[in-house]
């Protein structure tokens, strides 16, 4: 609602400002201090056509007097000053995300997830347990799990000792290859190391085992999800082949399609089908993607992008993903003061950081359409399945 107040009151000033009577109007504003003097009418103008805020011609004359229209652009400039300033992104989709603490809506509202969740891919069992006791310190509420991590076990100690209801919290597990024949048993395997009664989001972790395996596991989800041990079933990894076919057979598309996604590898295809069938795109947890040794050239941009923010370049990862629409589940382990502080960036250090629309062009322009795992991640795969350089699991 917020987003759409804003858009709402830049379409109103856009038209009483370039409509004549207006004008005098809204030098009076300026004269009276009502709002910066940096925003110039001409400035006004040019913010207000770049947002496609103008969609109707604008008459020369307008029944309102100018005595009327002081009060109407006072108030939109004292209250929302932010939205002539063009440090923020109104190019962002509407499925762009304004902070940390939003969430996403899955299966018409019933679940929501966080916008941020803390990804365990890739964290020793050991060290598990203090990353997650850090990220919940921190605020965050999502907990993006998996049986292939082997830490599930070590993440339900750390759930039991907590304080945090188990209703504050939104776990997610996905069913490895090997249990797609007996989905339901991995399932219930997952609560019980969770210290869970249910689970709210469960995946099918990969589509490598072929079409009769994977449907056969999504199947089994959603008759989880009926028996009350799931509240929200999706995917992960599949790409737009592997999709279809879910709903080519009648069932349900997934609540969540969860990817690799990141300025370098923005699977456009995937994104649009999942856009179009009511599945959320996720982007999946981060791992050598948040380092310089990544292979992807245009690397250098996003730390330029960074640098001039203040930021890390992870944050500048976070950012992107929000205001593209993705939830996100960065990850970081806990084996020392930088590890947590990283946590602490990646959830709370995300509270003020927005990118313009010129830098969230900026790191669009990174696209390389990088294949999945060329960045070193192995989330629902390993190194085996990889059988050359174009390898991808969203091409089956």
């Amino acid at each position: 609602w917020e987003m759409s107040l804003r858009h709402s009151l830049v379409h109103v000033c856009a038209l009483l400002v370039l409509s004549s009577c207006a004008t005098d109007a809204f030098l009076s504003c300026g004269r009276l201090g009502v709002f910066p003097r940096s925003v110039s009418l001409q400035r006004l103008q040019r913010v207000a056509l770049s947002n496609n805020c103008v969609r109707c011609s604008i008459q020369r004359e307008t029944s309102l007097h100018r005595k009327d229209l002081l009060p109407i652009l006072a108030f939109s400039f004292t209250a929302l000053p932010a939205i002539f300033d063009e440090q923020v992104a109104l190019a962002s989709p509407p499925t762009a995300f304004r902070g940390p603490n939003d969430v996403a809506l899955l299966d018409g509202g019933g679940v929501k997830i966080p916008a941020i969740g803390f990804g365990t891919y890739n964290t020793k069992p050991e060290q598990v347990g203090k990353a997650v006791e850090a990220a919940l310190m921190q605020g965050m509420r999502g907990l993006d799990c998996a049986s292939a991590y082997g830490n599930e076990r070590e993440i339900g100690m750390t759930l039991k000792r907590s304080s945090i209801a188990r209703s504050d919290l939104v776990l997610t597990s996905k069913v490895a290859n090997k249990y797609h024949t007996s989905a339901r048993d991995a399932i219930l395997r997952s609560i019980q190391d969770l210290d869970a009664a249910h689970l709210d989001l469960a995946l099918v972790h990969s589509p490598l085992t072929g079409k009769t395996r994977r449907l056969q596991c999504y199947e089994q989800l959603l008759r989880c999800k009926e028996e009350g041990f799931v509240r929200s079933v999706g995917t992960c990894n599949f790409g737009v082949s592997a999709l279809s076919e879910i709903v080519a057979t009648g069932l349900p598309a997934p609540s969540v399609n969860q990817l690799e996604l990141s300025p370098f590898n923005q699977r456009k295809k995937e994104v649009q089908w999942c856009r179009e069938h009511g599945t959320v795109p996720s982007s999946a947890s981060w791992s050598k993607l948040s380092n310089k040794e990544t292979g992807a050239k245009n690397w250098p941009r996003l730390t330029e992008v960074a640098s001039a923010k203040g930021a890390t370049p992870q944050q500048v990862l976070i950012a992107w993903s929000l205001q593209r629409g993705f939830p996100c589940n960065p990850r970081a382990a806990a084996e020392n003061d930088k590890d947590v502080e990283t946590i602490r960036q990646n959830f709370s250090g995300m509270r003020d950081l927005v990118l313009s629309s010129s830098e969230l062009a900026s790191v669009d322009s990174c696209e390389e359409g990088l294949r999945s795992g060329a960045l070193g991640r192995r989330d629902g795969w390993s190194d085996e399945d990889v059988t050359g350089s174009e390898w991808d699991p969203t091409l089956v």
